[in-house]
């Protein structure tokens, strides 16, 4: 990590300004995130208008491409070498949060982002990054490794990921006039992450400790990111409780990468578990669904994963039925190596 220069008064207060303002403006699309201290677990808050969400399985072994959301030439091809769960309001294998059979959990958060260009056959789109990391590798090391091997396309957001592994690693991905900055280790002093690129977030959470102001109690990213980091992960479920926001908190997710199981709700929901031992995730006919509302496992519902994805995209660019469609037929084929 670069050494940090103290901050001045003045340079703290205008950092506190400008995130501040980043906050307002993107309260519409906030989210938070944060790892445990105890154990290997992480928790997230999908923030967002729409009420509602499911417990998609993807298996392992599926032939997977892109090709629903970038042109043919450009889209990425691969197989699946793990099975993963994931939690989402826009269909199986696009998910907000999620973790694979091999204990590698990430979160979905809306934040400044410049995503590296399209490449020929290895593109996809933002929406797909976090599945795509899950069906490949199963460390925090092994996604570093290959973070700048995809060009990715915006669909429809701005967005960079938080991601943990069974080792207790964890690191926020980010992509930033083009390129994929990462921090983890030594360089991820705080395990959390909100809507405000990591060492902004991270500069002004040492600001505040400095000035040693009273911690901040309002929703915007930096109130939430400094909240987190005083926490300090002890009680993952209370403290996304802390962050969230009564009307606008859609779904809440705390995933035990050891345990290999989740525990997700809505909100006003009860807590549904999810153990990966009751899952098969061997390549097939489609899996199972479990909507949050309901808390019980049914049978793939079309009608019901369409009625989600319409309420979750209404206003947003780059979702409306044409794509919407293409996505929903592109997850309810299952090809298997």
């Amino acid at each position: 990590m670069k050494a940090k220069l103290p901050l001045t008064f003045n340079v703290f207060a205008a950092v506190l300004a400008a995130l501040l303002s980043f906050g307002a403006a993107t309260d519409s699309f906030a989210c938070s995130a944060v790892a445990g201290s105890e154990g290997a677990v992480v928790g997230g808050n999908y923030d967002w208008y729409a009420r509602g969400g499911i417990v998609f399985v993807s298996p392992r072994g599926q032939v997977k491409s892109s090709e629903a959301t970038v042109e043919k030439p450009l889209a990425a091809h691969w197989v699946s070498k793990f099975g993963s769960v994931t939690v989402s309001q826009f269909g199986r294998d696009f998910p907000m949060q999620g973790m694979n059979e091999a204990g590698l959990a990430g979160m979905v958060l809306v934040g400044d982002s410049k995503y590296p260009a399209s490449r020929d056959d290895a593109t996809l789109t933002e929406n797909l990054w976090l599945q795509y990391q899950l069906d490949h590798y199963e460390t925090i090391d092994e996604v570093t490794r290959h973070v700048g091997d995809l060009g990715i396309k915006k669909l429809s957001a701005s967005l960079h990921w938080f991601m943990c592994d069974r080792s207790r690693a964890c690191a926020v991905i980010e992509f930033l006039n083009g390129q994929a900055v990462v921090h983890a280790g030594t360089t991820l002093p705080v395990a959390a992450l909100t809507n405000t690129t990591y060492d902004v977030a991270e500069a002004g959470y040492q600001g505040w400790r400095d000035a040693q102001d009273p911690v901040p109690d309002g929703y915007d990213s930096l109130a939430r990111f400094i909240r987190l980091g005083e926490s300090g992960g002890r009680n993952v479920k209370s403290e996304l409780d802390d962050v969230s926001r009564r009307g606008f908190t859609a779904v809440q997710t705390v995933f035990d990468m050891e345990q290999r199981s989740l525990a997700s709700r809505v909100e006003d929901g009860k807590w549904v578990s999810v153990s990966f031992r009751d899952i098969a995730f061997d390549c097939g006919p489609m899996p199972q669904m479990l909507s949050l509302s309901v808390g019980t496992w049914e049978a793939y519902n079309h009608d019901a994963v369409v009625e989600l994805f319409t309420r979750g995209t209404i206003g947003t660019i780059g979702l409306g039925p044409e794509i919407r469609d293409r996505i929903l037929k592109a997850t309810e084929q299952i090809s298997c190596r």
